[in-house]
């Protein structure tokens, strides 16, 4: 991991706190800053994931869908949805045309 300095300013009981915790875990300030903003994050991107899933489960509410039926109807939205079309097999059109000696864009310039 690459590190650079920056500097931000920390309440005196923070930087205590975080001195404390270095030591007894034996690491660095840097370390246990580092980790410790990391963790914050890390709780600031459950909150966001608890948020969505219970706009899900809001929404499910509403719609009366229940969270047993979720696996039945995405097999059933899979089974019955159109066949994604298929594009044609091209390999034997090109076997048909002769290959082009040279700079194909004059070829196409003198075809016009």
């Amino acid at each position: 991991m690459s590190t650079r300095t920056n500097t931000i300013k920390l309440d005196a009981s923070v930087i205590a706190a975080l001195r404390e915790a270095a030591e007894r875990e034996q690491k660095s300030l840097e370390e246990m800053a580092g980790e410790a903003i990391m963790r914050g994050l890390s709780v600031e991107r459950d909150a966001e994931w608890r948020e969505l899933i219970a706009f899900g489960h809001e929404q499910g509410k509403k719609s009366g869908i229940r969270e047993e039926d979720v696996s039945e109807l995405i097999h059933g939205w899979r089974r019955d949805r159109p066949a994604i079309p298929r594009l044609p097999d091209m390999s034997d059109l090109w076997r048909r045309f002769p290959s082009v000696d040279g700079d194909s864009g004059r070829f196409l310039e003198e075809d016009r």
